[in-house]
């Protein structure tokens, strides 16, 4: 006798096993369903079995379609009067009073949403811990008011198992219209569509898997409207408003740990510092000041000091239940594991914009492949596409990346792939240099296999070099730990050219200090000399420290000595006057500078020979004797015009602008204005005349002699257009 006479469905699965003839334990083993469960449906003691459980017992008992419709219908009558009552309001989660930011995503979700004729469908996408939860709430408490029902369903996108389409119709439905008797699982997305079509309904579908979990849940057409969140995009949805959440601003981000923050008030730069530590990003900031709050004696410097170790910064960003690793975690979970290789290789790469050709050799898979799994990771919002080629993973994701390739990946993969890595990355940047140096001399033919660089031409060459430099600077360094002098070398000769175009910010102090110390390990000595000059040329551009300047003059000179040749002597003469006019020694400077230039002439070292002229031409000019300067400089103006077509654009770009300057510099020593406008005119021109040279320091000095010869001639606007772009110049990163 049933103790619970009072369950349909479980009366109807004993009417069914009967007629079929089974005992319990016959139905247990064909469906493989424990007989205490069948027992516990069959006597009330389970009113909700699993669906599974239900189509498990169908096919045990082999019922015709009829008997199983029949079933069915039973089992989603007894659901929905079970289930009623949890889901009869789904109500919102309570709105977070610390709030920051996304005015204008705010702004545009409520402008769609306001449209009660075509069913509007809004979808926020992000990364994890970026705020779209948190977002989609504060609308929705926002435009409550301007609809009869609002509806909030967590799909479960990041669980094991996320929703089906057809359970959050049922929980929609219970909740819209609790009264409503459900339909069979085969007719209820349709129903749901038919209770919201004469409402004004706002739904909240949280956290969404994928397209085909919610697309029959979203109205063609009507009051009602849809707003998805999820860390996928969503990309394969049409006719919907996508709304992508980037990090906070560094302003909001403060603005936001002011609030949340318990005590106060906090040192600005603690807070900036902070904000630049968790990447801006709203539930690291969030975790980080519940730090804070839950110890009195700890401060933000405290937990600042704590998050600069990149090695533990993930582990530290965990407070009770919020933890960023986990929030990681689920998205990485998620991925295939092609794809999840691809991510965690991204822990290898030098910076945080990846191309494919790098994310294909870290990888070791072919690009085709790769691109396919860096798609795949920016529609999962842990990538943002920036350029065609170009992905950006922001730093806490790519913290996470280099986490989870440590405990997966075993060393010996990691430094093959590193390794090839970098002599691809090495190769082609000397495939780039060699656009601008216009030699290739030196550079090994098989390099021209697979470059990663595949411009033709010296702007794509700068745009390449630029785009990649992080990488090629990793390269460099790693060379010369491994011992890969001659590679490093052959790199390093060919972006001289190069490193006469990008200044700001540079590292090539030290490059060519590294280059000249690995010529002379494998007995390069003119290559050495070289480097070294280049290392003295670019610490007096940054502000001259004494003792390093002389200590690698030094190394300069015994690399000219070893060298045993008057080409590499005049290069070392060069650089040694260089430093001594830089100190203002002039007298000293002209010595040098005169021997240099009389060498490369003699030698026909057309190119050289330019630049050193130029230099003899400006000692002279310092000097107070401006005929003999001017001499030399119209003995350097021939020589341009005999070989400008056989030394390179960019080198003959630079010494046409540099004698040009050299000119007004005279001119403005001597007080002529107009002259000193017209030869800072034509020097101007001349850098104008390639994309990536407006920027050059030598710019700034031109500038500032036009600007002063401006003033003195009375032309104060353009004198004061010159200045403006003075200031930006200097205000360059």
């Amino acid at each position: 006798m049933s103790s619970r006479s009072d369950s349909p469905l479980g009366a109807l699965i004993r009417s069914l096993r009967q007629r079929a003839g089974m005992t319990i334990e016959e139905l247990a083993e064909r469906s493989e369903v424990s007989p205490r469960a069948i027992s516990d449906i069959e006597r009330g003691v389970r009113q909700t079995p699993h669906r599974r459980t239900i189509a498990a017992l169908s096919r045990g008992m082999k019922l015709s379609p009829e008997e199983a419709s029949e079933l069915e219908q039973k089992f989603h009558m007894t659901r929905v009067r079970n289930t009623a009552a949890t889901y009869d309001s789904l109500p919102l989660p309570r709105i977070s009073p610390e709030f920051i930011g996304r005015t204008d995503q705010q702004f545009e979700i409520c402008e769609a949403l306001s449209d009660d004729q075509t069913g509007a469908v809004v979808v926020v996408t992000g990364s994890p811990g970026i705020g779209k939860t948190s977002l989609a709430v504060r609308v929705a408490h926002a435009v409550e008011k301007g609809f009869q029902h609002v509806a909030f369903v967590d799909l479960g996108g990041l669980g094991e198992v996320p929703l089906s389409s057809v359970e959050v119709a049922r929980r929609l439905i219970s909740g819209i219209a609790p009264t409503a008797i459900q339909a069979p699982s085969n007719q209820v997305l349709d129903q749901l569509q038919s209770v919201i079509q004469d409402r004004r309904v706002l739904i909240i579908l949280d956290n969404a898997d994928n397209e085909t979990q919610v697309r029959p849940l979203l109205p063609p057409r009507g009051p009602s409207a849809v707003l998805v969140t999820s860390r996928h995009r969503l990309a394969g949805l049409v006719g919907v408003t996508h709304v992508a959440l980037p990090p906070l601003s560094t302003t909001e981000s403060v603005s936001f740990l002011e609030q949340v923050l318990s005590s106060g008030p906090h040192n600005k730069t603690d807070l900036h510092d902070l904000a630049r530590l968790c990447s801006n990003v709203p539930l690291a900031l969030r975790i980080a000041a519940n730090q804070v709050n839950a110890f009195p004696a700890r401060t933000v410097a405290h937990v600042v000091a704590r998050l600069e170790s990149t090695e533990y910064r993930l582990d530290t960003l965990t407070a009770g239940d919020l933890s960023l690793a986990a929030a990681c975690q689920s998205s990485y979970e998620q991925l295939d594991a092609t794809t999840q290789l691809v991510f965690r290789r991204l822990g290898l790469a030098d910076s945080a914009v990846v191309s494919i050709g790098i994310a294909s050799l870290l990888s070791e898979l072919p690009e085709l492949e790769t691109r396919q799994a860096l798609d795949h990771l920016a529609e999962l919002s842990l990538l943002d596409p920036t350029d065609v080629d170009k992905y950006t993973v922001h730093e806490l994701l790519w913290l996470f990346a280099k986490n989870r390739l440590e405990q997966t990946d075993s060393r010996e993969d990691l430094l093959r792939a590193r390794a090839t890595t970098d002599q691809r990355v090495l190769e082609s940047a000397a495939i780039a240099g060699s656009f601008l140096s216009g030699s290739k001399d030196f550079i090994a033919t098989d390099w021209f296999d697979a470059p990663l660089f595949r411009g033709d031409s010296s702007q794509e060459a700068i745009a390449w070099l630029n785009e990649e430099r992080p990488e090629w600077h990793g390269a460099m360094h790693r060379a010369a730990a491994q011992n890969e002098h001659e590679r490093l070398g052959i790199a390093l000769r060919h972006l001289h050219w190069f490193s006469k175009v990008w200044h700001y910010q540079s590292p090539w102090a030290d490059l060519f200090g590294l280059g000249g110390y690995s010529a002379e390990q494998i007995g390069h000595y003119p290559a050495s000399c070289l480097f070294y000059g280049e290392q003295l040329w670019f610490l007096l551009s940054e502000g001259e420290n004494h003792a390093q300047a002389d200590a690698v003059a030094n190394l300069m000179d015994q690399a000219a000595i070893e060298a045993d040749s008057p080409g590499v002597l005049a290069w070392a003469d060069y650089y040694r006057a260089r430093l001594l006019l830089v100190r203002g020694q002039l007298t000293e400077a002209l010595i040098p500078a005169t021997r240099a230039a009389e060498t490369m002439r003699a030698m026909n070292e057309s190119a050289v020979a330019l630049f050193a002229l130029q230099q003899q031409a400006e000692v002279l000019i310092l000097l107070g004797r401006i005929e003999e300067g001017l001499e030399v400089l119209r003995e350097s103006r021939a020589l341009f015009l005999t070989h400008q077509e056989s030394i390179g654009a960019l080198a003959a770009t630079l010494a046409h602008a540099n004698g040009a300057r050299l000119i007004a510099q005279t001119n403005r020593e001597t007080g002529n204005w107009k002259a000193t406008i017209e030869a800072s005119t034509i020097a101007l021109s001349a850098l104008n005349k390639f994309d990536y040279l407006p920027t050059h320091p030598l710019m700034a000095v031109i500038l500032t002699f036009r600007a002063i010869a401006y003033e003195e001639d009375g032309q104060i606007s353009e004198a004061m257009v010159d200045r403006s772009r003075i200031r930006e110049l200097s205000e360059l990163p």
